[in-house]
């Protein structure tokens, strides 16, 4: 197995670890970051101080008992823990020092690209991402 494979399928492994969020509650995090105007998201996600934002949103959630709020609450810290990881992930994977439209790359990117067109959690979390860097710059590599 070549390296660069090696680390196309560590990039996609991790990728897909996004299946397993909530993706509802991308935007709630975009609100909230836009309405506290916040520029360190991964700053903001990784305080535990925050967490009044997310509870203020299940808060006014109608029609959720109690004990639902509280399990949709546990469940928001989780999502906001794993989101933070595969960020942090992100921006630490060496395919942000490395130009992958070159040639040499080719066979990686569409394999890659092939499996996250399959994926729509994926996608989602993308879309997020993208969404993210009008707020902040430190996600944007070039």
């Amino acid at each position: 197995m070549s390296n660069t494979f090696k680390k196309k399928e560590d990039l996609y492994e991790f990728l897909a670890q996004s299946k397993d969020i909530d993706d509802s509650f991308y935007s709630v995090i975009i609100d909230i970051l836009r309405r506290e105007k916040i520029s360190d998201c991964l700053e903001f996600l990784s305080n535990p101080d925050n967490e009044k934002h997310y509870e203020q949103y299940i808060l006014q959630v109608k029609n959720l008992s109690f004990v639902e709020k509280e399990q949709k609450l546990l469940q928001e810290k989780s999502n906001i823990q794993k989101i933070t990881n595969l960020i942090q992930k992100i921006l630490d994977h060496d395919f942000n020092e490395n130009n992958y439209s070159q040639e040499t790359y080719t066979e990686t990117r569409q394999e890659l690209i092939k499996k996250i067109q399959e994926n729509q959690k994926i996608r989602n979390f993308f879309q997020f991402l993208v969404n993210l860097t009008a707020l902040d710059n430190k996600l944007i590599r070039c």
